[in-house]
């Protein structure tokens, strides 16, 4: 614990920093599957994207995605950087930035394998309200 990170926000136009992220993640990918199925392209109905830079290196990212009226959280930390409290720090600054933005309700899956993950945000108060045969769904009231 103790390790500082500087969260920087993104738009549509850093899609060159996304790719330099997204290329250094390795077996994370496996479980943060956001990009597989979307192009950079999706940043634009984002309410909010940002990148966790140790140095000058980013190690983490993190989202809320609008669908309508459901904003759902995302973040991955890379594997060699978990454990030193920085998903921590990055879920309570895109809650923060959700609570400014007069969200409600914040959703997101995890998979049942991510134990890490799944711990993480049980203690940041989230719920688990469904499951499925691979993930947990999770939810939080602010």
């Amino acid at each position: 614990m103790g390790v500082e990170g500087r969260i920087v926000k993104i738009g549509t136009d850093d899609a060159q920093l996304l790719d330099r992220f997204l290329e250094g993640l390795g077996e994370e990918l496996e479980t943060f599957r956001y990009f597989k199925s979307r192009g950079y392209d999706v940043l634009k109905n984002h309410l909010y994207t940002c990148l966790l830079y140790i140095h000058q290196e980013a190690i983490g990212y993190g989202h809320l995605d609008k669908e309508g009226d459901i904003t759902w959280l995302g973040i991955v930390i890379r594997k060699e950087w978990q454990g030193h409290g920085l998903g921590y720090k990055m879920m309570k600054h895109l809650l923060h930035i959700a609570a400014e933005s007069g969200v409600i309700t914040v959703h997101l899956s995890v998979d049942s394998v991510n134990k890490k993950a799944f711990d993480l945000y049980k203690r940041l108060g989230f719920e688990e309200v469904s499951k499925g045969s691979q993930s947990h769904v999770l939810k939080m009231d602010l």
